[in-house]
């Protein structure tokens, strides 16, 4: 059969495009995996329209918008790709990791649940999008779901007292404080001498003003858990709220001998001496807990009354100016 010579013009035509778009999409896919996702976006658009409307290259297109961090265009390029794409591809499974990723940077947390499920398993799945994962379905209320994914991601079995623990932090983490109490009274169910639970336990209790419950849950922790300078910390905390200053110092400074790398106990204590006027100690703490945490507002105003109360007024002058100038920073 004879070809006509429009025919055979448009055939070569059409191969020559073909081959012309391939040798831009290589060249697209080059400059991604050389990070530089500006020139990328220039190869894109070289190509004609049909070919910016093909799956892999509106991907590609979505991949560099997420490289740059623009996180809304990925979205926009990525969701029509993704849905053209074949279920279980490396495509789709990228596809499916940058929308999870792209959505929940943009706040959109039902909508990354369902992209971050689907590479459940996979090469993709890390522990960065584990805890992501475990993020969303927390704040779907899928509770179980949550607890299986962190498991996973802290190697403990799903069904054990140890991952109902770490579920029950992450929930504290994401201000979910009712469920996390029920999600801790199950693994003391499983695991009655479990560590860190009555602590949580104590620290959600004292959260909700029943000061005396919390104390009574982290001497309880002390008494499982002996060298959890955070218990001491608290439990020294919890008094000064009851104005117990006595009391707090002995907790505060065991937390401290456990770990003299913490400021928050040396902070605490600092204000406990000053409030039994031995200002001398005061000072000395507090000097201590600046010099690990030279930024801590608490720590320059409470120094402040110290120098105060000495009658030391220029160093009092300057230790609330610092104060404050770190309270607006914050602010």
């Amino acid at each position: 059969m004879r070809i006509s010579p429009l025919v055979l013009l448009t055939l070569i035509f059409t191969s020559l495009l073909a081959q012309a778009n391939d040798s831009v999409i290589a060249e697209v896919q080059a400059l991604l995996q050389a990070g530089k996702p500006d020139e990328a976006l220039n190869a894109v658009a070289k190509l004609d329209a049909p070919a910016k409307g093909q799956p892999l290259v509106q991907h590609l297109t979505g991949l560099a918008h997420y490289q740059k961090g623009d996180y809304q265009q990925a979205v926009e390029f990525l969701t029509p790709s993704f849905a053209q794409t074949p279920i279980g591809s490396s495509q789709r499974i990228q596809a499916a990791h940058l929308l999870g990723m792209s959505h929940y940077f943009l706040g959109h947390i039902a909508q990354a649940l369902p992209f971050l499920s689907e590479i459940a398993g996979s090469s993709l799945d890390t522990p960065e999008t584990q805890y992501l994962r475990g993020v969303c379905q927390l704040q779907a209320q899928q509770v179980d779901e949550a607890r299986i994914t962190f498991s996973r991601m802290f190697s403990v079995p799903a069904d054990s007292a140890a991952s109902r623990l770490i579920n029950a932090q992450m929930m504290v983490r994401q201000q979910l404080e009712e469920l996390a109490v029920d999600e801790l009274q199950k693994a003391l169910a499983l695991d009655p001498k479990l560590p860190q639970a009555r602590f949580l336990l104590g620290e959600l209790a004292i959260y909700k003003s029943d000061i005396d419950r919390g104390i009574e849950l982290l001497k309880q922790e002390i008494e499982l858990n002996p060298g959890f300078a955070m218990a001491y910390y608290r439990l020294g905390e919890a008094y000064t709220r009851q104005v117990k200053w006595d009391e707090a110092v002995a907790p505060l400074q065991k937390s401290i001998w456990l770990n003299p790398f913490f400021s928050g106990p040396f902070i605490v204590l600092g204000k406990v001496y000053l409030k039994k006027g031995d200002l001398t100690n005061a000072e000395n703490t507090l000097k201590r807990a600046l010099s690990m945490d030279v930024n801590n507002y608490s720590g320059h105003h409470l120094l402040a009354q110290v120098y105060q109360k000495a009658g030391r007024v220029e160093d009092a002058r300057k230790e609330f100016q610092t104060a404050e100038r770190l309270k607006s920073d914050s602010e």
